[in-house]
């Protein structure tokens, strides 16, 4: 696709959401994940980092620190930290999620595939 469009479409829908909703409203925090991916994917990974920052604190505080959309947010971001070859801040994100879905799905389930996919590739 057209990851430029994308960036653009993505970066109009958050600015209704934040019209209709506010800043810091459980509307916002997909957006912000697939905004941020974007951006990675444009090579900005310190925008993508702080845009999944922002959703990890909305997901958080909206579904509480233990929530399966908490581990997706924290998969996101380790994968980020990892690009930005902060390894320690990965494994931890990572180690977080997996924890998390571990909880949720129990140990061999699909769900965890991509906590423990990017726990694999730690150096």
């Amino acid at each position: 696709g057209d990851i430029a469009l994308q960036r653009e479409l993505l970066e109009r829908s958050l600015r209704i959401n934040e019209q209709e909703y506010g800043a810091e409203h459980r509307a916002m925090a997909n957006t912000l994940l697939n905004l941020g991916n974007v951006y990675g994917c444009l090579g900005d990974v310190e925008r993508k980092r702080d845009l999944l920052l922002r959703a990890l604190r909305i997901k958080q505080r909206e579904f509480g620190p233990e929530h399966v959309e908490v581990a997706k947010a924290l998969v996101s971001l380790g994968n980020a930290y990892g690009e930005l070859d902060d390894v320690p801040a990965q494994r931890e994100h990572l180690e977080r999620a997996l924890r998390i879905q571990e909880r949720h799905f129990g140990p061999d389930h699909r769900e965890l595939l991509s906590s423990l996919t990017g726990l694999s590739m730690l150096c």
